[in-house]
């Protein structure tokens, strides 16, 4: 496999053809929460397979086929159902292996993706005029990243994030929107992706200010740990507005994460402390990883465990049956919890459910920051 100059994220280097190998010893702990397997029932797609055959190709063991590249590409990248989990290991490995074996596969004749545009966000114009009216700007040490997913799929919470930054007075050099590359990184395009990110660490750079707040999970791990796993380094610091918030004010709800923030940034403790509650009985029978509280504010127990609704990314590859059947179980675990509220921390996730016609009782994490 070919890459780009001397790019050491790639399967050319030891240290990620010892991770894939790692991430092909599995033993199928977490078959009962991986979303693919639970959609499909097909163990082909499941994280230890998909390394084998990215494994057997890159050793020329196995050729790569339209039917081992829809194997590779089958995964929405959730972070939920992999050996990590079972092995206390980096929540990232799988990704990575993922990632690089994808690209493995586009450059061999099998891509997903039919350009870079199908990747990318359309920005509206009326979204424009909505953040412009809702983002005051006055100068200071602060400058605001927005993706461009939570740019353009957060309804009116725009407006409610701005009151909340004034309020907790955070002054704003200004904010900008643009996409993070993930979706690059996602569907193989690595190189494009390593660009795309390495301009936005430049072009936030450029804006002077010494700290970068984000407002979504992939916001946050695309500056900080997959920017330091490819070495893009930058003169500022990386804020989440989770770490600027006091409370995330609930009722009787039940929160959703999203796979960025409750897996590849672990930061199940912070939206539990966001949302704590002042009283907390556990349900019974409530499911071994789900667990389910008669409780005040939050009625779900936040951890790595928790079902995703969609891929956090444009998606371009997975048939949609399947992402139906995986935003299906997780509405049904939503259910089950008989929640009064539904708080989602995660831009696609809102989209998607708006799109189905499914957002009553549910509200952007954004509009309950205090």
């Amino acid at each position: 496999m070919s890459t780009s100059g001397d790019r050491s994220f790639s399967l050319e280097n030891e240290k990620y053809r010892e991770k894939l190998t790692r991430q092909a010893i599995h033993m199928d702990q977490g078959v009962c929460y991986n979303p693919e397997y639970l959609a499909t029932r097909s163990m082909s797609l499941y994280p230890s397979r998909v390394a084998q055959i990215v494994r057997a190709v890159l050793l020329g063991e196995l050729e790569p086929s339209e039917r081992g590249a829809d194997i590779v590409f089958g995964s929405i990248l959730s972070a939920q159902g992999e050996r990590w989990q079972n092995f206390s290991e980096d929540q990232s490995d799988f990704l990575h292996c993922a990632i690089l074996g994808r690209e493995l596969f586009a450059k061999s004749g099998f891509p997903r993706a039919r350009s870079k545009s199908d990747l990318e966000i359309p920005s509206r114009p009326e979204r424009e005029s909505l953040w412009a009216e809702s983002i005051e700007v006055q100068g200071g040490d602060c400058f605001l990243f927005v993706d461009d997913a939570s740019f353009e799929y957060t309804g009116e919470a725009p407006k409610k994030l701005g009151s909340f930054l004034r309020s907790a007075g955070v002054s704003l050099r200004g904010y900008s929107s643009s996409s993070t590359g993930f979706a690059f990184f996602a569907h193989g395009l690595v190189d494009d992706g390593i660009a795309r990110l390495r301009d936005l660490v430049d072009e936030l750079g450029a804006m002077g200010a010494s700290k970068i707040l984000t407002v979504s999970g992939q916001a946050t791990y695309a500056l900080t740990t997959l920017a330091d796993e490819l070495g893009i380094s930058r003169g500022f610091d990386v804020v989440d507005v989770l770490d600027v918030a006091g409370a995330i004010e609930t009722r009787h709800a039940y929160v959703y994460g999203g796979s960025f923030y409750t897996r590849y940034l672990k930061k199940s403790a912070r939206l539990a402390e966001l949302t704590r509650n002042s009283y907390e009985r556990p349900v019974p029978n409530s499911p071994e990883f789900f667990p389910l509280y008669d409780a005040d504010r939050r009625i779900n127990g936040l951890n790595v465990w928790g079902s995703p609704i969609v891929p956090e990314y444009v998606n371009t590859h997975t048939s949609g049956d399947v992402l139906e059947k995986i935003r299906d179980a997780a509405l049904g675990e939503i259910a089950r919890s008989s929640a009064s509220q539904l708080v989602i921390c995660e831009p696609f996730a809102y989209n998607e459910l708006n799109r189905a016609g499914r957002l009553k009782g549910a509200e952007y994490f954004w509009s309950l920051l205090a």
